[in-house]
């Protein structure tokens, strides 16, 4: 779902993967947790950021209309 609005997880901003979970669980120890990772670009963006690899570390208590976020929950089968 790029384009849309950037997805605000709830990773801590790391300049890169370096020691980052091979699980898939969110990154929350270390780097700089005053800011997070926002990914896929938004309405606004330009045609380079509309994908699911780029990524920016926004201020964790920023607001932004081109800024979301994404619920999601594990169904047991």
């Amino acid at each position: 779902m790029v384009g849309n609005v950037w997805e605000w997880t709830q990773d801590c901003w790391h300049y890169n993967y370096d020691g980052a979970p091979v699980d898939g669980s969110a990154w929350t120890d270390g780097g700089d947790c005053s800011k997070h990772v926002d990914r896929g670009g938004s309405y606004v963006s330009s045609p380079d950021n509309i994908r699911s690899a780029s990524r920016w570390g926004y201020p964790a208590d920023g607001r932004f209309d081109s800024v979301s976020f994404r619920l999601a929950r594990t169904l047991e089968p």
